[in-house]
């Protein structure tokens, strides 16, 4: 089983670097949180496949748990560093919708897209299938634009779309490597 330590050494030199008093440039923090970020999404990823493979936790459960986990903290560091202006976006309704649509439309989608990838498949593929992402903004720009996409762009696509079937099917056409349900919900990502 799993254990996750929060008496390890890499652990305690972070705690004690951010909130122990040390004051870090901005140049510093930037770097801290450029290789803190990724390897804390990595992480997720790892431990969702491993509660949906051997913990039998679901999906919908997850998703919902750590979307309100990550409201939740968000909040409190907004009360901390915002204080009064916390509170500003209830004053404008537009903003709560903006906020709610955002929520709702966006992060709730996008989480539970790449968890049920994750699920059906595994981990490191769902992330590179959500990476497709950028080929679909760039296709949807070219055509609401009226323009072709520039030569760089034609190439990145052309590019991640013989990397995603390499991916799935491991050079063999006539099969995937990886489950349907996990490419759908990968490429849904």
């Amino acid at each position: 089983m799993y254990r996750i330590s929060f008496f390890s050494p890499n652990f305690v030199v972070t705690f004690i670097l951010l909130f122990g008093g040390y004051k870090m440039s901005n140049k510093q923090k930037g770097f801290f949180y450029a290789i803190a970020g990724p390897f804390l999404w990595g992480i997720s990823g790892s431990v969702a496949q491993f509660l949906f493979n051997s913990q039998k936790i679901p999906t919908h459960w997850l998703v919902g748990l750590r979307l309100l986990v990550a409201g939740f903290l968000l909040i409190v560091w907004c009360w901390f560093t915002l204080k009064s202006e916390i509170f500003e976006i209830l004053k404008r309704p537009r903003y709560i919708f903006q906020l709610l649509c955002f929520g709702l439309l966006g992060m709730l989608p996008a989480q539970y897209t790449y968890f049920m990838a994750i699920k059906y498949g595994n981990a490191p593929t769902a992330t590179v299938l959500q990476f497709l992402g950028p080929l679909f903004i760039i296709l949807y720009l070219s055509l609401r634009q009226m323009h072709m996409p520039r030569r760089i762009d034609v190439v990145s696509i052309i590019l991640a779309l013989l990397g995603t079937y390499l991916l799935v099917t491991h050079g063999h056409m006539n099969q995937l490597a990886l489950s349907p349900l996990a490419v759908l919900w990968g490429v849904g990502s």
